[in-house]
This record gives C-alpha cells, sequence and structure tokens, in this order.
C-alpha cells in the first residue's frame, strides 16, 4: 500500500516513496545520510495542520510526532526545551504547566 499523508481538512495529500517515524536525532541524520532508500526532497511534518503543500514531498516525509519527549524545564526562566514532535497542547498532560505559573 502507498504511503499517504493527508491534512487536517483533507485539503493536501501527499504520496511520498517514503514516510519515516524517527524517534531519535540519530534515526533522523541516518535517514539522511541514506539518500538511496530515502530519495530526495526529504521533508519534516509535524501534524500536518497547514494550508499549504509546505510539507508535502513525492520523496521522504520524516513524520516528526514520534519525537514528542520535553528535554529540559528552567522553571526559573519559565521555559523549556521539547523535541519537534511535541504538541503544545499535550503540556497539562505532562504536568509542565508549573513552568507558566
Amino acid at each position: 500500500m502507498a504511503n499517504k499523508v493527508v491534512n487536517y481538512d483533507g485539503s493536501i495529500t501527499a504520496s511520498p516513496q517514503q514516510l519515516a517515524y524517527p524517534q531519535s536525532v540519530e534515526e533522523i541524520q541516518a535517514i539522511l545520510r541514506d539518500p538511496v532508500r530515502f530519495p530526495s526532497p526529504v521533508r519534516a511534518l509535524g501534524n500536518y495542520h497547514s494550508l499549504t503543500p509546505c510539507a508535502s514531498s513525492d520523496g521522504t516525509i520524516i513524520n516528526m510526532t514520534r519525537m514528542n519527549k520535553v528535554i529540559a524545564i528552567d522553571a526559573a526562566n519559565r521555559t523549556f526545551t521539547a523535541q519537534a514532535g511535541l504538541q503544545i497542547i499535550m503540556l497539562p498532560k505532562l504536568y509542565v504547566l508549573k513552568i507558566c505559573k
């Protein structure tokens, strides 16, 4: 079955040759080092909540949703560092709201 991704309202679709779900920076690096298996153009994709085709690719799409961890919390400065796939809406479920008080 072909890879197919559709944006949130169904107005944009893409059918990349490869659809990858990395869980680490090292996995992304491996994808980028293997153009035979993961052809260009390579594009990163979040939740595809865009009304533009900027994340679409007929080559490789790297879906970032599995890279969704909080890396560091700086409560004093009320900031945090997270991986690219973390959705802001998930923060309350991750008990990070204490930095926003």
